[in-house]
């Protein structure tokens, strides 16, 4: 699958993250997403021809359907793993992964749950979204944000380190793993 330009240039929540999304997934990863929603992300994740994609959302109501079908298509056209499950994000059983992306919901114990369960299955990168708009007050609005609980699982751990930190688009940030499991 190749990108699809419109993606780089529609309007969304993360579209300006695009182009780092991409470069970081680039070259036959293997991605897991929790939170598909939309599924923009999910395209872009497929036009980085992944070697393999695992992905979870608590929801599966027609738009999830049709993006897990997307992404379904494409592994078993091109070979590559394919698991999704419609679960809570902290108990998924994810496959051993290059990348992981969490668009889940905004909340720092939903987030170091999250981190704490997944990074050990995770080789290079964990991207993270919403932590501009989110970042300091729980999407919720009733307590700590994303921020909070990512600085809390960064404080517990020697193998994973913030490389990068973006407020625009609602905010994107870069976990890079340092030292292997």
């Amino acid at each position: 699958m190749n990108l699809n330009m419109d993606l780089l240039f529609s309007i969304s929540d993360m579209n300006e993250h695009f182009p780092l999304v991409y470069t970081l997934l680039n070259g036959g990863k293997r991605v897991a997403e929790l939170g598909v929603g939309k599924g923009i992300l999910t395209d872009i994740i497929l036009s980085t021809n992944p070697t393999s994609y695992c992905g979870c959302d608590h929801r599966y109501d027609d738009t999830i359907k049709s993006t897990v079908q997307r992404a379904k298509s494409y592994c078993e056209s091109n070979n590559a793993k394919f698991w999704f499950e419609q679960c809570d994000s902290r108990v998924f059983d994810i496959l051993d992964s290059d990348i992981l992306i969490i668009d889940t919901f905004g909340h720092n114990r939903l987030v170091y749950s999250e981190l704490y369960n997944h990074s050990p299955y995770i080789s290079e990168y964990i991207l993270i979204h919403d932590t501009e708009v989110y970042g300091e007050i729980s999407e919720s609005r009733d307590d700590r944000g994303l921020n909070y609980g990512i600085e809390c699982f960064l404080a517990g751990t020697d193998k994973w380190e913030l490389v990068y930190k973006y407020k625009h688009n609602n905010g994107l940030t870069v976990l890079k793993r340092v030292k292997p499991e």
